[in-house]
């Protein structure tokens, strides 16, 4: 569920979940639209629901969404943010709820992040992930890796080990070149992991353990997008819901259909007849 188009970051390497990245107008993904749809996949095959945007908190109704859905549901939640609208009060509501916060961090080094983002404090940021841990809410970082933050990749993973924070490792999808780097990561990985497995969608999975008995978890993913490898996407990709709700399967194609009909309680069946068309239609990369 995409709750808006726009972000107050401006990442170089940023695909925006398939949106046009510079909108005329913003848009925002209202809370009774998000409750009729949800409430059409009650009692279907339906296991998780991931939020994203742009920057999903940028929409006030999100707080509302999360908690609608942790609390009529038990689906799986997550979410995507650069956790720069998180305070206090935002994180004890979280804290009761079974989400999983997904926090882009796009450098360890302070001048780099700022040179990334455009806009972003490091300082807050850091202040924020130490409040999650107060509050035990469930994150992890998404460390995108591109030719530019490449020195610092190895220190990133030490920052996550050090702090055991869980990781994830996703090269940029519009660099093809920063996948011939891949193996360096992983033979580093394997150096200081105890246990490794290949999950079979396109990602590899390292339990890592410091000299000081620090452990997180580290996670590399390898894109099915670098080699247009249709089959093992279709079996992992999701349908996204964009906020002006219309639907895409494929983070690097265009919108494959609408929600052209009026969202209500009535519609529900439309509303899932439209997901599954969406999801038929995607048959190749």
């Amino acid at each position: 569920m995409l709750t808006t188009n726009t972000c107050n970051y401006d990442c170089t390497f940023c695909h925006n979940e398939g949106q046009e990245r510079k909108q005329i107008k913003k848009q925002l993904l209202k809370f009774n639209d998000y409750r009729v749809i949800l409430d059409s996949f009650i009692d279907s095959q339906l296991q998780e629901v991931q939020f994203s945007g742009g920057e999903p908190f940028i929409n006030s109704d999100l707080l509302k969404m999360i908690l609608y859905t942790n609390d009529k549901t038990s689906l799986d939640i997550g979410c995507a943010t650069n956790a720069s609208f998180l305070n206090e009060d935002i994180v004890k509501q979280l804290s009761k709820t079974r989400i999983k916060l997904n926090i882009q961090f796009p450098s360890i080094e302070r001048v780099e992040f700022k040179r990334i983002t455009k806009t972003g404090e490091f300082d807050l940021i850091m202040d924020t992930l130490h409040l999650l841990k107060r509050y035990k809410v469930d994150f992890g970082i998404n460390h995108v890796v591109t030719q530019s933050n490449w020195e610092h990749v190895f220190s990133t993973i030490n920052f996550a080990l050090i702090h055991e924070i869980p990781l994830k490792l996703l090269p940029d999808l519009s660099d093809k070149n920063i996948i011939n780097r891949k193996n360096e990561v992983l033979r580093y990985l394997d150096s200081i992991s105890v246990k490794r497995i290949d999950k079979g969608t396109g990602a590899i999975k390292w339990w890592v353990r410091s000299s000081n008995f620090q452990e997180t978890q580290v996670i590399y993913i390898d894109s099915p997008c670098f080699y247009l490898d249709f089959n093992l996407c279709k079996n992992f990709a999701e349908i996204r819901l964009l906020p002006n709700k219309k639907l895409q399967s494929c983070i690097k194609k265009g919108v494959i259909t609408e929600l052209d009909f009026e969202i209500n309680e009535k519609n529900r069946v439309l509303i899932r007849n439209k997901f599954q068309e969406a999801w038929n239609s995607f048959i190749s990369c």
